[in-house]
């Protein structure tokens, strides 16, 4: 190989392994981010959920009521 062969070659290789982690790093925020958006919209969801149950049955004014006494 020539040595001019080998220094294109060597070029391509950088500006592809270059463009592979800039790739692969975007790849990884936009999952990320997708990740993070999911993980707000399930706490909104039970969030809501706990709500609308706390709504429904509030709490007795005396818990211990409700357990037994030994």
């Amino acid at each position: 190989m020539s040595r001019v062969a080998f220094h294109v070659f060597y070029s391509v290789r950088i500006f592809y392994l270059v463009f592979l982690r800039k790739v692969a790093r975007d790849v990884l925020k936009d999952a990320c981010q997708r990740l993070m958006l999911r993980c707000q919209h399930i706490r909104g969801t039970f969030d809501k959920a706990v709500d609308d149950f706390r709504t429904k049955n509030p709490p007795d004014d005396h818990p211990s009521q409700n357990m037994d006494s030994d």
